[in-house]
Parts: structure tokens; C-alpha cells; sequence
């Protein structure tokens, strides 16, 4: 009977410690968002997307380096961080991040990512393209990171038809109000 009060108790320990480091690790985040408000991500990466007239787009986003550059010092003053683990199963790559607080909990974010495509590149570069993909979106998840759009397209097309007497009147009317 004493065993199983000692190990009731021990369990009740283990709970309680727990409970505090997913407290601690919550406080953490929030002061990590509260430092990153002042801290932009910056997008250093941009591609066009398609040929024709009116199909043709811009997509810009941060690598996982302008992330990470501007997170890290931020993480670190709070106590957190963050790494990459990897599975392959067939041709699709499970990345994985983990943000740990220096209390040990920690929460993870996984991303699945194809390695086969069409592109014109050895099965290791596929790979190691399926990896920078996931290693970017897995962090974003993770955190939580609303200021790193996720390759949102800007695009350039503007319809040429000149709007209406009435349309215009109503945006006029609109904007008086």
C-alpha cells in the first residue's frame, strides 16, 4: 500500500511539473510574439508564376534563413528554440519542427512534402528542395508565424474596363460616408 501512495505521488509531482513548463513555455511564446511586433520578417525571395497575358503572377516569401535571422535573437532572449527532424517514406518528406523552451516542453509541427516533380533536377536536389519547403512552413506553423505569408501570389493583371457612371457615383457615396 505504501508503494502505491509513493508512486500515486509521484505521479501527482510529474503532473504538476508538467503543467508548469507548458505554462512557462506558453508565457515564453507570448513574449516571443510581443518582441516579433516590432521585429518584421523580411521577404527575401521572389518567382513569376506563369507566361500568358493576364495569367502571369508574382510570389514572393521569406526563406527559412530571413526567418530564422530574424527569430533566433528573439527566441533566444525568451528561452526558446527550435530544430528539424526528417522522415522519407515513399517520396514524400516528413519535416518536422520542434520549439522547445529550456524547461524541456515542447511542441512540434510536421509538414509533408513530395520529393517527385518534374523539374529538372537529380533525385537528391528534389529532396533537398522538398526539405527547404518544409523546413519554411514547419517553422511558420510552429510559431504561429502570421507575418510570413505562406507563398501568397500578388497578381499583376488590371482589368482595363473603366468602371460605370453608377459605379462611380456609388464609390463616391461610399466613401462620403
Amino acid at each position: 500500500e505504501a508503494v502505491a501512495v509513493l508512486k500515486e505521488l509521484v505521479t501527482l509531482k510529474n503532473a504538476q511539473e508538467d503543467r508548469a513548463a507548458r505554462v512557462e513555455f506558453a508565457g515564453a511564446m507570448a513574449k516571443f510574439k510581443a518582441k516579433l511586433a516590432v521585429s518584421p520578417i523580411i521577404k527575401d525571395k521572389s518567382q513569376q508564376q506563369g507566361a500568358d497575358v493576364g495569367t502571369s503572377f508574382a510570389i514572393t516569401w521569406a526563406s527559412a534563413a530571413a526567418i530564422a535571422a530574424a527569430i533566433d535573437p528573439l527566441l533566444a532572449d525568451v528561452g526558446l528554440s527550435y530544430k528539424w527532424s526528417y522522415k522519407l517514406d515513399n517520396n514524400m518528406l516528413h519535416t518536422t519542427c520542434r520549439a522547445q523552451h529550456v524547461n524541456g516542453h515542447f511542441e512540434e509541427t510536421t509538414v509533408v512534402v513530395p520529393t517527385e516533380s518534374r523539374a529538372g533536377m537529380s533525385p537528391q536536389q528534389k529532396i533537398s528542395s522538398a526539405q527547404a519547403y518544409g523546413d519554411r512552413l514547419s517553422l511558420i506553423g510552429v510559431f504561429g508565424l502570421t507575418t510570413a505569408e505562406q507563398d501568397a501570389p500578388k497578381h499583376s493583371y488590371v482589368d482595363p474596363t473603366p468602371i460605370t457612371q453608377e459605379q462611380a457615383a456609388e464609390l463616391l457615396k461610399t466613401i462620403g460616408s
